[in-house]
């Protein structure tokens, strides 16, 4: 897990209630999770395996509540 880096794209949650007309979309479209240093630069190589940093990064995050009659 010191080496890698991650990187997903367009991705789409979708939760429904049909039963209390309710819904929630969430669409993402695009993830990255990459290695990083103390002072959080980036950094291809871990050399020191005692403690690891890793960033999260969630790009343009979209989401919509659908609810009552508009459902």
């Amino acid at each position: 897990m010191a080496n890698v880096s991650i990187e997903i794209e367009n991705t789409y949650i979708r939760f429904e209630d049909t039963n209390l007309k309710f819904d929630i979309d969430i669409l993402i479209p695009r993830i990255e999770v990459t290695s990083m240093n103390k002072n959080w630069d980036i950094i291809q190589n871990v050399m020191d395996m005692a403690v690891l940093y890793k960033g999260l990064t969630i790009y343009n995050m979209d989401a919509y509540i659908n609810y009552g009659d508009s459902f």
